[in-house]
């Protein structure tokens, strides 16, 4: 069987770490597959290449990067990301690989063309695995408190927000988007979700009348996370870190600076700390684009920023960590949350989106509203203080993850639906 996976990117985001870990793991069961990918981030090039290989070039040209780079941000950002009239050259590459089955993830981003795989749809099985909300609306992969996505996208009432806009075209974009699904309800496509949350909301929605939306969880390689549960002071020490405090770990893409995973409101929690207790706390935060380690002071309390992290970096400090935060505001089934667990890491998050899905009861974590500084304050304190055994609910979460979410699990649910509905 031959199956083609596309995204947006070929390595970083939740997408491209999913489709990177199906075709690793796909070739190993033989299967023959690649990913095809719009925008490069770091190197995978055994198993990957770039669909359009004049971007490709571009990138060994700082100028002609940068170029074609505004010239398609401009052109998403004015005209939305849903048509692409150069991924007709794409479909030809398609038609000449043959493929069995076209699995396509993140689909934002102004490098697709939905009427192309729409016609593709009708002479291959296509399988679209939905990351976030983004087919569902006018141009937003997360809705948030917005109700808009209910109807018809028409009056946006934040055209900035990801995936930004700069005329209001919503409407008509969710339009495209609604025609692109019903080609592939038409061709027997089939969505699948990572969690049940995000399945709801796409027939709440009621943009897709097609066969049953397949729920299949993300899964991670849960035997690169160990169980650092007790003595710490081996790897704090190798990575520069306090073995003194209690550590908490924030990590998100863009750091600090993050919308979705609103790390204001862990901001405010963190500046209602009394200074007892902030003299036995520190944050790390992973994400933040600066080229080096910084320390900044919040309430008396170190905030050590650590930057962009890969992930062989990033594994190390969930095991340096004593807990982990996740005050997000958004979340359909967020991979961080799945590997601080795996890393026997207790949960601080918002109950928002698939969360609750991955945490489901005190004995792993700890649930609070969003945008809840005072309830994530509590959460913080009674960390510090000790109310929990938090080092059982670390083991716990570990075990559910390896249970129910390790990549494995995920790949096999994969084979069964690719069985299944492959056109002979």
């Amino acid at each position: 069987m031959k199956i083609l996976h596309i995204n947006q990117q070929n390595t970083c985001g939740g997408a491209a770490k999913i489709a990177n870990c199906l075709v690793e793991k796909l070739k190993k069961k033989g299967f023959i597959t690649e990913l095809w990918y719009f925008n490069k981030r770091g190197d995978n090039s055994n198993y990957s290449r770039c669909i359009y290989p004049l971007l490709q070039r571009c990138n060994n040209n700082y100028v002609l990067d940068q170029i074609s780079k505004k010239i398609i941000y401009y052109s998403r950002f004015y005209f939305g990301d849903v048509s692409n009239p150069f991924f007709k050259s794409v479909n030809k590459k398609i038609k000449k690989w043959k493929p069995d089955i076209i699995h396509l993830h993140n689909l934002h981003g102004g490098w697709i063309d939905l009427n192309s795989i729409a016609e593709l749809s009708k002479t291959i099985q296509i399988v679209l695995t939905l990351h976030d909300e983004w087919i569902m609306t006018g141009h937003c992969a997360a809705t948030l408190d917005c109700l808009g996505w209910q109807s018809s996208c028409s009056e946006c009432p934040d055209l900035s927000s990801y995936v930004a806009l700069k005329r209001p075209i919503t409407n008509k974009l969710k339009k495209k988007k609604e025609r692109f699904l019903s080609a592939l309800v038409k061709n027997r496509g089939i969505i699948v979700t990572p969690s049940e949350w995000l399945k709801r909301r796409i027939k709440d929605s009621g943009v897709w009348n097609g066969s049953e939306i397949f729920v299949i969880p993300n899964g991670i390689d849960t035997s690169k996370f160990l169980a650092v549960n007790k003595d710490k002071s081996h790897i704090r020490k190798e990575l520069g870190l306090p073995d003194h405090k209690k550590l908490g770990l924030f990590v998100a893409d863009g750091g600090c600076n993050t919308l979705y995973k609103d790390f204001l409101t862990l901001k405010k929690a963190i500046e209602m700390i009394d200074l007892l207790h902030a003299e036995d706390f520190s944050l790390l935060v992973a994400g933040d684009q600066i080229d080096h380690r910084e320390i900044v002071k919040m309430n008396n309390i170190d905030i050590i920023k650590l930057g962009y992290l890969g992930e062989k970096e990033l594994v190390k400090y969930y095991s340096a960590a004593d807990i982990f935060i996740n005050p997000s505001k958004a979340d359909v089934f967020p991979l961080v949350v799945a590997e601080a667990m795996a890393a026997a890491l207790p949960i601080i998050s918002t109950h928002v989106g698939g969360i609750p899905e991955l945490v489901t009861s005190e004995k792993m974590g700890i649930l609070i509203p969003k945008q809840s500084p005072t309830r994530l304050w509590q959460a913080l304190m009674n960390f510090l203080d000790d109310k929990y055994d938090y080092r059982q609910m670390g083991l716990n979460a570990r075990e559910r993850v390896i249970s129910h979410f390790d990549s494995d699990v995920m790949v096999s649910n994969y084979v069964n639906l690719y069985s299944q509905f492959v056109r002979r």
